[in-house]
């Protein structure tokens, strides 16, 4: 994913993995609240982003997921009071399949 969000934060040149914690809400149903960063090229924080989103495992190799992202500035608390200094930004659906695991190639 480009790190400047469409363009927004054109200082942006790199992204930090996604963290965050699932929560089983029922059979094959999962909530999720995931965080990532972008920094700039002296490694200062340009945004945080704060993903909110359900799972459902569809399949045994299918899932589906529905997810919105919140932008915080710098220095604001993404897990704080405050609202986003840049707002909700849609939401995304997507599908995921898994790659099925192969033996090894024979020498």
């Amino acid at each position: 994913m480009n790190p400047t969000w469409y363009g927004l934060f054109p200082t942006a040149v790199d992204l930090s993995g996604m963290f965050g914690e699932g929560v089983v809400t029922g059979k094959n149903t999962y909530d999720f609240t995931l965080i990532d960063y972008a920094i700039d090229e002296n490694y200062d924080v340009v945004y945080f982003r704060l993903w909110n989103g359900v799972l459902e495992q569809t399949s045994m190799d299918t899932m589906t997921g529905t997810f919105t992202a919140s932008i915080y500035g710098p220095e604001q608390d993404p897990f704080g009071e405050e609202d986003p200094e840049y707002g909700c930004w849609g939401t995304w659906t997507f599908t995921y399949d898994r790659i099925p695991v192969v033996p090894p190639c024979e020498p």
